[in-house]
């Protein structure tokens, strides 16, 4: 028998909340010591955002059957065929949940080191500075949708196999190893501290 959608959201934050330390792992390297140089942080910034993110999200919210969720990005519909073999619930659960999740902290996070570490004018940062905020409203968004549509044992089960997915295995590095690592404790303890609310 399929849980309730209460039922389903509170086990849905309590895999996040588990996943956190892998959450949003392609921006770990911003996190974990290994970009120390503004030229690194420039090489990140064009092979990731430019290349890999203004991909993903379209074809994400391409399928999606939500009208609301649809009109977030105008490239949707271009990107249909990019996932035309994922379920649009796995798709969007798994990376819209997968990453919006983690974005406000860990953008919050990120801000504080690119403007403290390497000397960039917060005017510069206007990227996370508005994810930060914008992203919080999208996770109680993207959970009301997902535990919505996930109205049976198959699909709910579906859902936290994609999330873990995402987060853990290959879809979460986008253009790096397959396997997320995770962060050092400090670092996700900062994260957590960050938390504004809970999605629900």
């Amino acid at each position: 028998m399929a849980k309730s959608r209460e039922a389903f959201r509170q086990e849905l934050e309590e895999l996040l909340d588990e996943l956190r330390p892998y959450g949003l792992s392609y921006y770990h390297p911003l996190l974990n010591g290994q970009v120390q140089t503004r030229q690194q942080v420039e090489e990140w910034c064009r092979n990731f955002y430019i290349r890999d993110v203004s991909v993903l999200l379209p074809r994400t919210y391409a399928k999606c059957p939500h009208q609301e969720a649809r009109r977030q990005t105008p490239l949707a519909r271009a990107r249909w065929d990019a996932q035309a073999k994922e379920d649009w619930l796995e798709a969007f659960a798994g990376f819209c949940l997968g990453a919006e999740y983690y974005s406000a902290s860990v953008f919050s996070l990120i801000a504080d080191r690119l403007h403290g570490e390497f000397g960039i004018p917060k005017d510069a940062l206007e990227f996370f500075y508005t994810h930060l905020q914008e992203d919080e409203g999208h996770s109680r968004r993207t959970m009301e949708i997902v535990v919505r549509y996930a109205t049976t044992d198959e699909d709910q089960e579906r859902v936290t196999t994609a999330i873990r997915r995402h987060i853990l295995g290959d879809q979460a590095i986008v253009g790096g190893p397959a396997e997320a690592t995770a962060l050092p404790t400090d670092v996700v303890r900062a994260l957590r501290s960050r938390v504004k609310a809970p999605v629900s």
